[in-house]
């Protein structure tokens, strides 16, 4: 008798596995939804009107263990979409955002994109040939449909623009989908850097100069988290960062 009772849990428990499987892959769409649409993550009133109606309709189970059990479900749930937020690399051209994302990424197990290896991807053309035959404004628009691609795929390392904060809407995306990484670079560290493929500083160093005046507190009020890249243990304070916002073990 004690086994054919076994078998029936045993049963039971498999048809449980296989709901909650279905329903953190909704979950996972609906994460989705979100941060492509800037939707918050989380949502308590939704949760506390569920557990409601759970109580309400609970079969006998008595509310002690309908609370216990969607609590914990809903916890699982919420892990899941802050797990599969994006982390975004913002700062000055040569700041290092593409040097960090590779690595960065490895440490998180993560997937690297680019916006501008996307625009050019898209586009067939290099950044300076969109900015000459199209404008900046239109750059700007091509940059901001990568970053809402990006949010969609979610569980990213992104390394962004120097230029993405300019643009109405992108912080928004960015912050709805993820968190921002302010690689705060030392203004005499930026320099001489190349210019191909970064029409805004084709003037050199005086451009450099200009844009970081400009840019650097937008730059600082965005950031989830502000660092010197050229600090020695850089990648491993963004690697902690990282894993503790998007509660990864």
């Amino acid at each position: 008798m004690m086994q054919e009772y076994r078998r029936k849990i045993d049963e039971i428990d498999d048809k449980l596995m296989e709901l909650i499987a279905e329903r953190l892959d909704v979950v996972r769409e609906i994460g989705r939804y979100k941060r492509k649409n800037g939707l918050p993550t989380h949502d308590e009133s939704r949760e506390s009107e569920k557990l409601q109606r759970l109580f309400e309709n609970s079969h006998g189970v008595s509310a002690e263990y309908v609370e216990h059990f969607m609590t914990a479900l809903f916890d699982v749930s919420k892990k899941e979409q802050q797990r599969s937020k994006n982390i975004y690399l913002i700062g000055m051209p040569d700041a290092g955002k593409t040097r960090f994302a590779v690595p960065l990424g490895a440490r998180l197990n993560r997937r690297c994109a680019d916006t501008d290896k996307a625009i050019m991807k898209r586009a067939g053309r290099t950044i300076d040939e969109l900015f000459d035959s199209l404008g900046e404004e239109v750059f700007r628009i091509l940059e901001q449909e990568a970053l809402k691609q990006f949010a969609g795929m979610g569980s990213l390392v992104v390394a962004t623009g120097g230029g993405v904060l300019t643009h109405e809407g992108n912080l928004e995306i960015m912050k709805a989908s993820g968190y921002t990484v302010f690689l705060d670079r030392r203004l005499e560290k930026l320099y001489g850097q190349r210019i191909s493929n970064r029409p805004l500083i084709r003037e050199g160093d005086e451009a450099i100069k200009r844009l970081y005046h400009e840019r650097h507190e937008c730059y600082k009020s965005a950031a989830d988290f502000i660092i010197d890249p050229d600090l020695p243990d850089a990648l491993e304070r963004i690697t902690e960062f990282s894993k503790s916002v998007l509660d990864l073990d």
